[in-house]
């Protein structure tokens, strides 16, 4: 029973419900439920019989406290208690769905109304996602369902489908070239095109939506752009298919946009079979892309808003999916914090009700992750001020939620103090759950490292003289000892310099004897030194011709992925032509951040993994002096599938050209872990791994989020004041 005077008021009132109401039943299996439709706002809610057979009362001259007893003679044990009505009737206050007949206003009062207006305000001005209305489009769109009504007709999707399956059909036998040339899709070169065919296909997805709803008699009121990031993403309203008489309507109409989407990837896959040019090609490729593989993933994901939840609502029989869904959850927090038996989202039963609860525990699993990627994407723009707009994007967020329970509590405590007292209870225990969770949790996540093998000691084997390689006698991984014939290379003008010079050291001989019988000693003197100086161009020439012939400098195992092509190619004088190195002899080099660093100590032992030997051991060697952005390997950079982000930069490159290379955004310490002979042994040279830094100093779980939350805040703002420094 209710003895607050709050409570007593809301019963004896006489409210109304709302003029602009429209009702709807809709038979779902057994049961009736009837969709409400508020015309103004363009709101639709959905009541079970018990709800809609007590609000069916409320007509402005009846107390809710006789609505009540009306409702509970008229469906006797299916009727609600009085505490059940009092939250239909807060659920009528707080969306504005019925007024006060005394007064002719909302029942809500000062507060409820101020609370709900700021929150919506707070809505509008989140930075990560504003809303711009652009007008209402409905003329426009009858006319263009007058002229392209027809796509949307069953002729003209049977015919699409054919469509369809003749592309896929079609390049079946092209995929592995379709596969690669798709690489390029997603080139940096290519944003600017893939951006501009993304906004095209958004328009064309957008207007699908709205010729369809026009088509089966819907109205398209308004039209705008939703910014995400600043980026801008179409809208067209057509919430007035919810009132069509069939659910494969409404999931036409939720399918239309999808459906123009792959019509167009189709053609564009069926002209790219049948067209040469590589550009045409290039610009086909994005819209494939564009139009099947970012729509499913987009659009077709139910656990947002988009087309795929209206689908998967309708195909479930279980409108508005995700409000039933968020009502079964609310009805079980408020029968653990308050003891409430809600009627609100209890009606659903059997296979139903275990779809809302997974339901709903996906999308708010999937809401938060998408928030969180959008305010650390939003914190690494713009030179800092993105990480102002995630903080006002929280605050954004985080108002409503902290404004609808700082009301309710306000409520609970005036109207019920017991449900109150009773909530204040259950929040500390959950709350000191929690923080004896942090707590005493260890920290889990220990700091990693990525790193490759190497060779300690790795011979490099160039070219000691230019000349075409004739023969290659090794192979790449083959085990060689020291002075192994490994390549040789030919270079017949070299020879010929040889020849000339032995020709000219023998006429030299000549004219020296000659010099001598005719006593002329000067002149024999003269000839002697000349001699000389050819001997010593001849023996020059003699080594670089014995270093055509390449031997192996060291016992190991070669390694040259080319050798295979190096015959008949031109090697220049010091290229490197292969490498050997000693197979028991590797190491594991890392590459640190700086503040990693001084976790590593000489001598001490790091344990890291490789994908194809698990964990492994090995003592550290040596600690790089100096921190560098110059990778030192590129398979551990972003670039080429690595963990470590980078940002190209251009070298001026020989010949004047411009060459391409990476840094890391920060400078990193590189650390060579030495291995034993076993282990590298066991190892190739090569392979990419992490290793486990030692040292964490968290005691628990919430000290390490605490330090680490702390550590990526200042991160980003150094690092958005180096970007701001450096374009001064």
């Amino acid at each position: 029973m209710f003895k607050d005077e709050a409570t007593r008021d809301l019963l004896h009132s006489r409210l109304k419900l709302n003029d602009d109401l429209t009702v709807r039943p809709e038979p779902v299996g057994d049961v009736v439920w009837y969709h409400i439709e508020a015309q103004r706002s363009g709101r639709f809610f959905r009541l079970g019989r018990a709800e809609y057979t007590f609000i069916s009362f409320l007509d402005g001259t009846t107390t809710a406290a006789a609505a009540v007893g009306y409702t509970a003679c008229e469906l006797g044990p299916d009727a609600f208690t009085t505490e059940q009505a009092v939250s239909i009737l807060h659920w009528l206050v707080e969306n504005d769905l019925a007024r006060s007949a005394e007064h002719g206003v909302t029942v809500s009062d000062t507060s409820v109304s101020s609370v709900r207006d700021a929150r919506k305000a707070v809505e509008r001005l989140n930075p990560l996602c504003l809303r711009l209305p652009l007008g209402n489009p409905d003329r426009f769109v009858e006319k263009l369902t007058v002229a392209c009504g027809w796509i949307h007709a069953w002729p003209t999707i049977l015919a699409s489908g054919a469509l369809l399956i003749t592309a896929l059909v079609g390049i079946a036998g092209r995929w592995s070239e379709f596969r690669g040339a798709a690489r390029l899709v997603l080139s940096a070169d290519n944003w600017l095109w893939l951006t501009l065919t993304w906004i095209a296909l958004k328009i064309v997805h957008e207007v699908s939506h709205a010729v369809a709803c026009k088509r089966l008699g819907g109205k398209v009121p308004e039209t705008g752009l939703i910014f995400i990031l600043f980026a801008p993403v179409a809208y067209v309203d057509v919430t007035s298919s919810l009132k069509f008489a069939t659910r494969w309507q409404r999931m036409q109409v939720a399918f239309a946009g999808m459906y123009a989407e792959l019509v167009l990837a189709a053609a564009a896959l069926l002209l790219w079979t049948r067209i040469d040019s590589a550009a045409m090609q290039h610009f086909l490729h994005n819209v494939i892309v564009m139009a099947s593989i970012s729509t499913l993933l987009f659009n077709a994901n139910p656990l947002m808003k988009f087309d795929g939840y209206f689908l998967l609502s309708d195909w479930l029989a279980i409108p508005n999916l995700a409000g039933r869904s968020n009502d079964v959850w609310r009805a079980f927090l408020r029968r653990v914090w308050l003891g409430q038996r809600t009627i609100l989202g209890s009606k659903e039963s059997g296979w139903r009700q275990g779809v809302l609860v997974a339901y709903g525990f996906a999308a708010f699993a999937w809401r938060i992750s998408v928030m969180a990627g959008l305010l650390i994407a939003a914190s690494t723009m713009w030179q800092g001020l993105g990480l102002v707009l995630a903080v006002l994007g929280c605050v954004a967020l985080g108002s409503r939620g902290l404004g609808a329970l700082l009301f309710s509590a306000r409520r609970l405590l005036i109207q019920t103090p017991s449900q109150f007292v009773r909530a204040a209870f259950v929040s500390s225990v959950v709350g000191a759950m929690l923080v004896a969770t942090l707590w005493l949790t260890p920290w889990p996540f220990a700091s990693t490292a990525p790193g490759f093998v190497e060779h300690q000691d790795l011979a490099v084997v160039r070219a000691g003289s230019s000349g075409f390689v004739r023969s290659t006698h090794v192979v790449d991984g083959q085990a060689v000892v020291a002075g192994q014939l490994l390549i040789e290379l030919e270079n017949l003008e070299l020879i010929t310099e040889v020849n000339d010079l032995l020709a000219q050291i023998d006429q030299a001989d000549l004219r020296y004897l000659k010099h001598v019988k005719d006593l002329k000693h000067a002149e024999a003197q003269i000839e002697a030194a000349h001699r000389d100086s050819l001997e010593k161009r001849l023996t020059e020439k003699r080594q670089q011709l014995e270093s055509l012939t390449i031997r192996a400098p060291v016992a190991g195992r070669v390694m040259s992925r080319s050798l295979t092509t190096l015959k008949g190619t031109y090697a220049h004088e010091g290229d490197e032509l292969l490498a050997v190195g000693d197979e028991g002899r590797k190491e594991f080099r890392l590459s640190v951040a700086q503040s990693d660093a001084a976790r590593l100590a000489i001598s001490k032992p790091v344990v890291f993994r490789l994908p194809s030997a698990g964990l492994l051991c090995g003592d550290v060697s040596q600690i790089a002096p100096h921190a560098t952005q110059v990778p030192p390997h590129l398979a551990l950079t972003a670039a080429t599938g690595g963990s470590l982000p980078v940002r190209p930069v251009s070298d001026q490159a020989a010949g004047g050209e411009r060459a391409t290379s990476y840094e890391f955004l920060e400078p990193r310490v590189t650390v060579r872990i030495a291995l034993d002979a076993n282990t590298s042994n066991a190892i190739v040279a090569g392979a990419v791994g992490s290793a486990l830094l030692p040292g964490d100093v968290y005691e628990n779980l919430g000290e390490g989020l605490y330090f680490n939350t702390r550590r990526w805040v200042r991160e980003q703002l150094v690092e958005a004041t180096m970007k701001s420094t450096a374009h001064r």
